[in-house]
């Protein structure tokens, strides 16, 4: 099985002073599944199933937070909700940034 992800957001930054920013996000992702074919036998048992492939279109909300502890280097929290039809989660990252 393999799969590829592609998201495309836009975050709002609001400056709470100079260290902290909090921006709500929201975007589109597409998803693409390929599962191959499996042929196996498991003891007396055979165990074929037919690959299939497919994309799914779906869509991202949330917020998160940055707290800038440099000229140029941040740390990062995010929580987004990610929906696609029949598949959907939440996710928290945490993470350190660098700006240009």
């Amino acid at each position: 099985m393999s799969c590829f992800d592609l998201n495309a957001e836009q975050h709002y930054l609001f400056e709470l002073g100079d260290k902290i920013r909090l921006y709500p996000l929201a975007g589109i992702r597409a998803a693409f599944w390929k599962v191959d074919d499996i042929n196996a036998n498991v003891g007396d048992v055979h165990i074929k199933v037919d690959g299939d492939s497919e994309m799914k279109i779906g869509f991202n909300v949330g917020g998160g937070i940055d707290y800038l502890i440099g000229d140029h280097l941040m740390l990062n929290g995010e929580i987004k909700y990610e929906y696609l039809k029949n598949a959907d989660w939440v996710l928290f990252c945490v993470g350190v940034g660098y700006r240009f």
